[in-house]
């Protein structure tokens, strides 16, 4: 799991900065007042994920520059094979940080017994 984060640690901490963290607080420092607190957090995340983190723009963002990323990495130029399989791992990367975002979110509630 980790060796797939590497590429999104940065939008995992910001997941985490905007979903995990405020929703921990609000059930140790407001545990009667937002029960179903959530709820708000998962539609976040689904609404960050639909908007702002589009496929197509950020699939064209990643490719545009993956060739020049690889060569730097490896010291030589790499194969077509290379960049095809990097973007993908990139692209999937982003994805399972929304998922373990979304996941977490769930455990933290479960753990508050707010479920």
């Amino acid at each position: 799991m980790i060796s797939i984060l590497k590429y999104q640690y940065k939008l995992f901490i910001f997941l985490f900065c905007i979903s995990i963290l405020p929703l921990t607080l609000v059930y140790l420092y407001l545990p009667g007042e937002f029960d179903k607190s959530y709820y708000f957090f998962l539609t976040l995340l689904v609404g960050l994920r639909f908007s702002f983190f589009k496929g197509g723009l950020y699939l064209e963002k990643v490719r545009s520059n993956m060739r020049d990323v690889l060569t730097k990495e490896m010291g030589r130029i790499p194969s077509t094979n290379e960049i095809v399989k990097r973007v993908d791992d990139v692209v999937k990367s982003r994805d399972y940080a929304f998922g373990i975002s979304a996941v977490l979110v769930i455990l933290i509630t479960a753990l508050f017994g707010k479920l």
